[in-house]
């Protein structure tokens, strides 16, 4: 079962599995929130190593 995740639209059928649609996504809403609000980028690299251990965490069960 798929999440929403707030201000990302909905994944259009595009051939690859969800989730790696979904990933894409999210990247191109990410470098659109970075470009409108620069004072994020300092918070980059923190928030890029909490998301990594999660993802972590949630693979391994």
């Amino acid at each position: 079962m798929s999440q929403r995740v707030a201000g990302v639209p909905p994944v259009v059928a595009t051939g690859e599995p969800e989730g790696l649609a979904t990933i894409r996504v999210q990247r191109r809403e990410i470098l659109n929130l970075l470009s409108e609000n620069l004072s994020l980028k300092p918070y980059i690299e923190e928030a890029l190593q909490e998301s990594y251990q999660n993802g972590r965490d949630l693979a391994s069960g």
